[in-house]
């Protein structure tokens, strides 16, 4: 067997049962403040100002959790939701343990084709709020480093165009801190209603 030695920092931890007990409390917490966004999405859906299938809005918000994304625990809300490879929508709203809340906007297939053409027109609107496109070969990843997202005033459309088209899905992404927690309905609802805007999934006013 191998020869195994803890650290004086490692035994801390180890013994202390403090940290998982209130990191349990925590997560139940960030739990219920989904919930609420849940809420909160629903009720902005059916105001009427989204041009989205009914079918996508009566489906059900899904929280999910892990305890390893790099290392870390997080808490995923889903809503509205669509995955599927010809047509995929989804709003993430997520929690990064020691990270960040961040908001994104997944759309593949026929959801990012209708898309492209919106974002085009709203593009200079969009590299003025803060608002990330991701650059990545893959949509599964969260994370803010250059690798995956650049924000949207480092790129142009045609550069967004062309990897939408080679990598076959579109993202875009707003984060805030943890300690924003307060505002975290208010920032959900912003980042829904502008990413709704700058795709063409609201409902043209007058």
């Amino acid at each position: 067997m191998a020869e195994i030695n803890f650290t004086k920092n490692e035994l801390k931890y180890l013994a202390d049962t403090d940290f998982l007990l209130t990191g349990h409390i925590i997560k139940q917490k960030i739990n219920g403040l989904f919930k609420a966004v849940a809420q909160e999405l629903k009720e902005e859906l059916d105001t009427g100002k989204y041009n989205l299938d009914p079918r996508l809005i009566r489906l059900s918000p899904k929280i999910s959790k892990g305890e390893n994304y790099r290392g870390l625990p997080w808490i995923v809300l889903d809503y509205p939701k669509k995955f599927q490879k010809e047509d995929t929508f989804s709003f993430r709203v997520i929690f990064w343990w020691g990270n960040f809340f961040s908001y994104s906007l997944h759309l593949e297939g026929t959801a990012m084709t209708n898309a492209l053409p919106k974002l085009n027109h709203y593009w200079s609107k969009m590299k003025t709020e803060d608002v990330y496109v991701c650059v990545s070969s893959t949509p599964w990843e969260y994370h803010f480093e250059s690798t995956n997202y650049i924000r949207s005033n480092k790129i142009t459309f045609d550069q967004f165009k062309d990897l939408a088209r080679n990598n076959a899905f579109i993202k875009i992404s707003r984060k805030t801190t943890l300690s924003e927690w307060p505002h975290l309905i208010n920032q959900t609802i912003k980042s829904f209603r502008s990413f709704m805007l700058f795709t063409g999934f609201s409902v043209p006013k007058g």
